[in-house]
């Protein structure tokens, strides 16, 4: 099963599909998103600053500050995106996954809204029927300048009979800090360390030959006791800003239940799913306030919480022809809902006495101001926001010789409302007391097309062209302060990609080489903007962008056994084509490149692998290189070129029991020290102290020990 929601060659699918193996990702001690994914050049991750989540960009097309997400993450075939904003990018841990799949372009035909730019597939391995599996590591993690912490790991296969089996895997990791904090009586080294628990289980059924029941559960959690970031752009792991923590909580659970029954004609399938979120932060924004030396001197004067609960279910149900020829196809019905509570405060700390005095004084512009936490400054509360979709698609190919030839399409309606209540301080000074919007909503209804074409003109050359259409959720804008007007509601976006590709093998496939070129036009991106007081961030259509470029692979297995090369690149050149204003008044003209995409990426990795008597061994060094970028479409920063070298070694005795290895990798070999990430928006022009900035992580070495029975 691929990307494609049927049994197929990656190779034969006419779309850019890169694919890490689950062995890869355990070779390098991957945990999360950040620890592979530059291995896929023309996807760019921005990480986590402050309340602003984790963005991703593929092929120049990502998400503004605020704005929906325009990269979709599945796990099997399920979205796990929130469907109307970004509060949380969810980050399963790839520990006892088959692959994780990268998709480049829209997937809309198959996967709907969530997946305008392109989509991250997670495959987790399934149960084995009739078979012990079992795999364990235990490693230790230390980074330069920080601290050093253990994570530990298991997944156990059990068959019961020969139709049932039940697999179950687990990680507990603690992630070590980096960031010292230093301000008047807070001293607390590496204080942004990390603590995760993730595990799945999954039971498979299978009564007879032509049905299959495939249960499964999975829950991750993580918290921090202390943001990632620093305000300073001086290079330095240290803020003197920090009067009291700021801390996150994230967690995330999912159950499905996947039923196929084969027919003769065709395999039914039904997939069900429910799926719950959580993201809590609570900021000290007191280093964003005016008078850099009150937060010095250990006085917190303003905080900033979000905190999203939100809850998903998903039924898709479809038939799915078998393998053959001339004609292959698909089609089914998908209907998803969507339900989440919001609520952000920017509110005064350890006022929460004051606050329950203000709460008794009803209705007056003082009562307002009364919160759980304490005084607040400016409120709001979305509850519930609702969103749905649903549509019918389907994919029909006809082989004709070398030639296959591929039209699907999807018909679909979206819908997001919801109520939105804004309170506190200033808010009731503008309007005199608390203001509810019983917020219709934005619908959209659409037909997302696609057509592909493949040629095998030989057993080892294939050429492809596609042209497909993905689209997002509109949304509507929840507005802390509410001083200024501002649009209600936002609408979707759409994406056109155009594609041709080659993929070739040479000498005996011991060479692979494959290119693809690519166009993708993009209307009404939504963008954050900000009202004229510069207080108020909401979510706008405005302007158009275009993004073009290639990518490439070549790989090459060398004369010397065990030795390999493979290098991939990516050339992006995304820029707007019509001009509109920025967030901070400024007009952003035609040929503005779109932030966080940087024009070139590489990844390289010369690989040697050897047996010396029963000890076998692997070596890995790459090199990833990444082009300077901008934070934002405003071009207020520029996040910095990177040249990072990774190096990993393997020793393995597959001749003892448990096949024990021992495994020691290296990331970020000469400490390199970035800037990745910068957070701006509204309030900027206040800032005296700094920018919240994320700083490419340390050198850092993991030792891990495993065993697979």
């Amino acid at each position: 099963m691929t990307a494609t929601k049927r049994a197929q060659s990656v190779r034969d699918v006419p779309s850019t599909i890169n694919v890490i193996s689950g062995t890869k990702l355990e070779e390098k001690g991957a945990r999360e998103l950040k620890d592979f994914i530059d291995l896929v050049p023309g996807i760019k991750l921005a990480e986590a600053t402050a309340d602003s989540p984790s963005k991703l960009a593929i092929r120049g097309v990502g998400p503004d500050n605020t704005t929906n997400q325009t990269v979709g993450t599945v796990l099997g075939d399920i979205a796990l995106s929130d469907p109307f904003g970004n509060y949380t990018l969810i980050d399963p841990d790839p520990w006892d996954m088959k692959t994780v799949e990268v998709l480049k372009g829209p997937q809309g035909t198959l996967f709907g809204a969530s997946s305008l730019a392109g989509m991250i597939r997670y495959v987790p391995n399934t149960p084995v029927l009739g078979q012990w599996e079992g795999k364990s590591f235990a490693e230790w993690v230390s980074v330069k300048g920080g601290g050093a912490e253990p994570t530990y790991g298991a997944a156990l296969n059990v068959p019961l009979g020969r139709t049932l089996a039940f697999r179950a895997s687990g990680i507990v990791q603690h992630d070590p800090g980096v960031i010292d904090i230093n301000t008047a009586d807070r001293h607390v080294p590496d204080a942004d360390q990390t603590h995760k628990w993730a595990g799945r289980a999954s039971a498979l059924w299978q009564p007879f030959t032509h049905l299959t029941i495939n249960a499964w559960y999975m829950d991750q959690q993580s918290h921090a006791s202390e943001s990632n970031f620093v305000t300073k752009m001086d290079g330095q792991f240290q803020r003197n800003d920090a009067p009291s923590p700021s801390p996150s909580h994230r967690a995330f659970s999912l159950g499905a239940l996947d039923a196929r029954y084969a027919f003769d004609w065709a395999t039914l399938v039904s997939l069900s799913s429910f799926q719950h979120k959580v993201s809590r932060f609570d900021l000290d924004e007191t280093f964003n306030t005016p008078g850099e030396a009150v937060a010095q001197a250990g006085v917190s004067v303003t905080r900033a919480l979000v905190d999203t609960s939100a809850n998903g279910f998903v039924q898709e149900v479809r038939l799915v022809s078998p393998d053959g020829k001339p004609w292959t196809w698909l089609g089914g019905a998908y209907y998803s809902t969507y339900t989440a509570d919001i609520f952000g405060n920017i509110y005064v700390p350890n006022t929460a006495f004051a606050s329950q005095l203000l709460a008794q004084l009803r209705p007056s512009l003082l009562s307002a101001a009364a919160s759980p936490q304490g005084v607040s400054l400016a409120n709001q509360l979305a509850s519930p926001a609702k969103s749905g979709e649903r549509a019918l698609f389907g994919e029909v190919t006809r082989t004709l010789g070398p030639l296959n030839v591929t039209l699907g399409a999807r018909v679909y309606r979206t819908s997001v409302a919801g109520n939105v209540v804004t309170s506190g301080i200033l808010p009731a000074l503008s309007t005199g007391t608390a203001a509810s919007t019983n917020n219709e909503g934005v619908s959209s209804k659409g037909f997302s097309p696609k057509l592909a074409i493949t040629l095998h003109a030989t057993p080892d050359l294939l050429f492809y062209t596609s042209a497909s259409r993905g689209f997002q959720y509109g949304g509507i804008n929840v507005v802390a302060v509410a001083l200024a007007p501002f649009p209600p509601t936002f609408k979707s976006s759409t994406l056109w990609n155009y594609e041709v590709g080659a993929r070739s093998d040479w000498f005996h496939r011991t060479l692979r080489f494959d290119l693809t070129a690519f166009y993708l036009d993009w209307k009404n991106p939504q963008v954050n903007q900000v009202t004229p007081n510069n207080l108020e961030g909401y979510v706008g259509n405005v302007g158009a962008a275009r993004s073009r470029g290639f990518e490439s692979t070549l790989r090459y297995l060398l004369p010397i056994k065990g030795l390999s090369f493979e290098v991939a690149a990516a050339y992006v050149d995304a820029k707007t084509t019509v001009p509109f204003t920025d967030s901070s008044g400024a007009a952003v003209p035609v040929g503005t490149s779109m932030p966080n995409s940087p024009t070139l990426q590489t990844a390289s990795t010369l690989a040697y692998k050897r047996l010396f008597g029963p000890w076998r061994t692997q070596t890995a060094l790459e090199y990833l290189h990444t082009n300077s970028a901008w934070n934002d479409i405003a071009h207020d920063h520029t996040l910095d070129a990177r040249n990072t070298f990774n190096v990993n070694f393997t020793v393995v005795r597959s001749d003892l029991a448990f096949s024990p290895a021992l495994s020691v990798v290296v990331d970020n070999l000469t400490d390199e020290k970035k800037l990745v990430s910068v957070h701006t928006g509204a309030q900027s022009t206040f800032t005296t102290a700094g920018y919240p900035v994320v700083y490419s992580r340390p050198r850092t070495i993991q030792l891990r020990l495993s065993a697979d029975f």
